[in-house]
């Protein structure tokens, strides 16, 4: 997912923008949405499906957080980004 983003804000918005002041706003936004419904119609074609597991609790899921492994993903991804926040005061000046 995180990379995803990278590549959207590295190419995406560059690309949203020459679209946009050489064409339209309008164009961006149309060339976003045709971008997203040919995602959404390959997850559904690509992506196998899952069958449900039988009697599954919603408390069964809370032990993924007994994993250390998860619970680094979740620090770095919660608190990674906050590190940036020192920044912001000096960002303004």
């Amino acid at each position: 997912m995180f990379m995803g983003l990278t590549v959207a804000n590295l190419i995406g918005v560059p690309a949203g923008t020459w679209i946009g002041q050489h064409l339209s706003w309008r164009d961006a936004f149309m060339a976003i949405a045709v971008i997203g419904i040919i995602t959404v119609i390959s997850i559904g074609m690509l992506v196998p499906h899952q069958p449900r597991a039988q009697n599954q609790r919603f408390a069964h899921e809370f032990n993924a957080f007994r994993n250390v492994n998860v619970l680094l993903a979740m620090g770095i991804t919660v608190f990674g980004p906050g590190a940036f926040l020192h920044q912001l005061p000096t960002s303004r000046r």
